[in-house]
């Protein structure tokens, strides 16, 4: 059987919010606006992160995604890695384009 605990599984405005043992905000699922909010009550995008993101290196690039989807990734030489359905590995801390590289100073 399908193991799974559903809230508001009666399409309610229900928000769910998870506070920490200060009474600051966790995690946020704001049921109005169809958004998750890590460490923010009110997010403004379907997924909002007030703080750092880690993200674990894959051991290899990720298989093809399917049309409209597409992977970010980092591996254990420490870069960022976009692949998406019509794009292929793309190493998005090699700079190249003209909106400057990181470490260096932006020239646009």
């Amino acid at each position: 059987a399908p193991h799974k605990v559903r809230i508001n599984n009666g399409g309610n405005n229900i928000d769910f919010i998870i506070k920490d043992n200060s009474g600051n905000v966790y995690f946020t699922a704001d049921a109005s606006t169809t958004r998750v909010g890590i460490q923010t009550e009110t997010p403004i995008a379907e997924l909002d992160v007030a703080g750092k993101i880690a993200i674990t290196s894959e051991s290899s690039t990720p298989s093809q995604p399917a049309d409209g989807q597409g992977y970010l990734y980092t591996k254990s030489d420490g870069k960022i890695y976009w692949r998406s359905y019509d794009v292929s590995e793309t190493d998005l801390t090699s700079g190249g384009g003209g909106g400057g590289s990181p470490g260096g100073s932006d020239t646009n």
